[in-house]
């Protein structure tokens, strides 16, 4: 999350976490999640173990998929909350 508006960076970092349970378990597993209170972005990723670059784009291909389609429902959940 790097909008320009850290308050609502922040607020949406927030609104996901509350929700980190059913998001980890749509996903298939933990993910990393820094909040980054002295910065004005936040992230939320995955993190690969990476064993040769062929493993390493085919996780990015899939994992990258993966996670904005758990994510989006939740991200546009948020954006309608703003209204």
């Amino acid at each position: 999350m790097t909008g320009r508006d850290k308050q609502i960076n922040k607020d949406q970092f927030n609104y996901l976490f509350e929700h980190k349970e059913q998001i980890e378990r749509s996903y298939g597993k933990p993910l990393i999640w820094n909040r980054l209170d002295d910065k004005n972005s936040c992230r939320i990723y995955d993190q690969l173990d990476r064993d040769d670059d062929a493993s390493a784009i085919k996780f990015l291909a899939t994992q990258t998929i993966k996670l904005h389609d758990v994510m989006l429902p939740y991200l546009l959940d948020f954006k309608e909350s703003l209204k």
